[in-house]
């Protein structure tokens, strides 16, 4: 990890003269890097994540009508 802790920049492949591919990261974090980076941004997922059940209930609000959602279910 650099001090700066900037993104490094891509290297190229002698290969095929294309640039490397980035290492996989998830909001900075690189996953396939040393085992505590790897656990920081599972950390930062977990923190970013929502209950599955939430997640449902937002689901099913998208199908409702407008009117329905702003009155917490079907019309009466």
């Amino acid at each position: 990890m650099s001090a700066t802790h900037q993104p490094a920049a891509p290297t190229r492949d002698a290969s095929n003269d294309q640039p490397a591919q980035r290492p996989p990261r998830y909001r900075g974090y690189r996953l396939d890097g040393p085992i505590q980076e790897f656990y920081r941004a599972v950390d930062a997922l977990e923190r970013d994540s929502v209950p599955y059940a939430y997640y449902l209930k937002v689901l099913a609000g998208r199908d409702q009508p407008p009117a329905e959602r702003a009155h917490g279910g079907p019309e009466r």
